[in-house]
């Protein structure tokens, strides 16, 4: 019996240390992406793929070992979902294009974490560990911001911030210790000021509609699948109405009130890139498969074939086909939350919302290039959904 005991003990031990390096490497791995928005490094991101694929791998093995997971015939349906769209997105692949595989490498990694972190929640996490170096994070940004403003990718800095905050919120809700509910407390009020100072409307209006469907929980909690399908239904239609927008009288005095009030425009050159897109798509009879993931839109090579639109660089890069996939992952997603009081079904669903929002002006979900936020918003989306199942 003692020596059962003692092999128990072992392996809780064994479990607990390898949890404390998954995220402690996995915190290294993020925050050296992460610095890639400063002036700080001229780090080359794939030179971190082996770290994220040694990450990968500990994972599993992790889950594996712990059995801390399990699969019901719901999840199983999400699964064969998420499986289509993550194939077809990987390997539709326009054969007369050169493939950089960098790129599909951080992207099977993006997806392989956002799976596994849905099988098994936050159960690997620790989130005094993630919450106490996002603060160190902030702190250098901020730092970053006063001393070196003009080097710093404002844009990219408000995404970050408003990814950064779920940490933050549900850090506070989880945990029972004071200093560490006091840190996820500075942590947020400093991811907040960091929106505000990178001028990202885009994160801001995130950050406020996830503040509004928090609110109004109860109201929506048995109509989560019923409101994602409106919020993509606006957002694709509001792609065509942007566009046709910017060239009316209309347009052009809300673009003036616009930026009156926040220094930039409302028109800023997406609609011309989403245009371009569009045109090129139905000209060359491409709707149905896409250009390809490997194609990069000509009048968008300064940005590396970044369309700003996740829906818009879905219909590109993939078609109608990527485009449905994309809706129905969103959606079962949405499903998953559906008629739940706890406070993390709250928070995830609010982040949830929040993050399809921003895909209409910042589509980091589906960046053409490998890219840290992409890998963040994958990762927090997975724990968003496995939390689902783990209260």
């Amino acid at each position: 019996m003692g020596g059962y005991m003692l092999k128990n003990n072992k392996l809780e031990n064994i479990e607990i240390g390898t949890r404390l390096f998954i995220n402690l490497l996995f915190t290294v791995n993020m925050f050296l992406m992460f610095l890639n928005y400063t002036p700080f490094t001229s780090l080359k991101i794939n030179v971190l793929i082996p770290v994220s694929f040694t990450l990968y791998i500990l994972i599993v093995v992790t889950i594996i070992f712990s059995k801390k997971f399990f699969i019901n015939k719901e999840m199983l349906k999400f699964i064969l979902v998420f499986g289509m769209f993550s194939t077809y997105f990987l390997f539709n692949i326009n054969i007369s294009n050169s493939l950089d595989i960098s790129y599909l490498l951080f992207y099977s990694f993006s997806f392989l974490m956002f799976f596994f972190f849905y099988l098994t929640g936050d159960k690997l996490v620790i989130y005094p560990i993630l919450i106490i170096s996002i603060l160190f994070y902030q702190l250098v940004m901020l730092g970053v911001f006063l001393f070196h403003i003009s080097d710093l990718e404002s844009n990219s800095i408000g995404i970050l911030s408003f990814l950064l905050s779920y940490f933050s919120v549900i850090t506070f809700k989880k945990s029972s210790k004071k200093i560490i509910r006091v840190i996820a407390q500075i942590s947020l009020v400093l991811n907040i000021i960091m929106i505000l100072v990178s001028h990202s409307r885009t994160s801001l209006f995130a950050l406020i509609t996830v503040y509004l469907c928090y609110l109004f929980w109860s109201l929506i909690k048995r109509r989560t699948t019923l409101l994602t399908g409106i919020v993509i239904i606006m957002s694709i239609l509001f792609v065509n109405y942007y566009i046709s927008l910017s060239n009316t009288y209309q347009g052009m005095r809300m673009n003036d009130i616009v930026r009156e009030y926040t220094g930039k425009n409302l028109f800023s050159g997406r609609q011309l890139l989403w245009k371009d897109a569009i045109n090129e798509v139905l000209y060359t009879d491409n709707y149905l498969s896409g250009m390809g993931n490997n194609t990069v839109l000509y009048s968008a090579v300064t940005n590396l074939g970044y369309l700003h639109n996740s829906f818009v660089q879905i219909f590109y890069n993939l078609g109608v086909i990527g485009l449905i996939l994309f809706v129905l992952f969103l959606l079962f997603m949405a499903n998953h939350f559906k008629n739940s009081n706890t406070i993390d079904q709250k928070v995830s669903f609010s982040f949830f919302i929040g993050i399809i929002i921003m895909q209409n002006f910042e589509g980091f979900l589906t960046n053409p290039f490998p890219n840290a936020i992409s890998t963040l918003g994958w990762i927090i989306l997975g724990l968003l959904s496995g939390n689902r199942r783990v209260d």
